[in-house]
């Protein structure tokens, strides 16, 4: 008796948007905008990039210019720390003057090596920025 109560059915559920308030001309709309932020910042990174290029090529240039000027410095020093010790080996100059020409010349080499190897890392920066591969021993 319960078998002879069995019933089957099948529901259809069907949504037809007419009207969905603009949602699809807004969706649109983002998304162009998005489009269009998206340009501006690429646009942002390249004159980003170029900025920072031309502020490479200066420290690069300016780099030279301390690195010229300290071997400059460093011949002026060489030269006159050899006056000095000749003038030392007669006699006509104290320890101090002697250890103060020698410490000047300390000095100037090593503001040359650190102005030498500044040069370097500044150009290795403008290597990069040309697309170059970044080598340690080159």
């Amino acid at each position: 008796q319960m078998s002879d109560n069995i019933n089957y059915g099948i529901g259809l559920n069907l949504t037809i948007p007419i009207f969905n308030g603009w949602q699809v001309n807004t969706n649109i709309r983002n998304s162009k905008l998005n489009i269009e932020n998206s340009r501006y910042e690429v646009d942002a990174a390249r004159k980003q990039l170029y900025k920072n290029i031309q502020q490479s090529f200066a420290d690069a240039s300016g780099s030279l210019k301390a690195y010229n000027s300290s071997m400059t410095a460093v011949n002026a020093m060489e030269e006159s720390f050899r006056y000095t010790e000749q003038k030392f080996n007669v006699g006509m100059v104290t320890t101090v003057e002697y250890n103060t020409a020698k410490s000047q010349l300390l000095n100037a080499q090593s503001e040359l090596a650190q102005s030498k190897y500044q040069f370097l890392f500044k150009t290795k920066v403008l290597d990069f920025y040309r697309g170059i591969p970044l080598t340690l021993y080159n």
